[in-house]
């Protein structure tokens, strides 16, 4: 467990300083990004045949990023699942 807390520790340090840039002058333009992810929506606590049990659902993902400055951006990230399911809450409602 040492080795890894380690390993992790150097990874996370050496990225840091990997990141700067002295000296340069870059002229940025800003601009926009679209992206699109086909995956899996995982449910925790989902039911199937009386068991609670993990569920994958299909999702897709739609993203739309607006980057203003080299460090910074703006953007909306939204899932949608395509597939019908019954939620409960604690008190057994639907």
């Amino acid at each position: 467990m040492k080795k890894i807390y380690c390993f992790l520790m150097f990874a996370i340090i050496t990225s840091s300083f990997s990141q700067e840039s002295e000296g340069k002058k870059e002229n940025f333009k800003p601009y926009h990004s679209i992206s699109g992810l086909l995956s899996h929506t995982m449910i925790k606590d989902g039911i199937r045949d009386g068991k609670t049990e993990w569920i994958a659902f299909p999702s897709f993902a739609f993203d739309y990023n607006f980057v203003f400055n080299p460090k910074w951006r703006i953007g909306l990230h939204n899932d949608l699942i395509f597939e019908d399911f019954i939620v409960e809450n604690k008190d057994g409602n639907e």
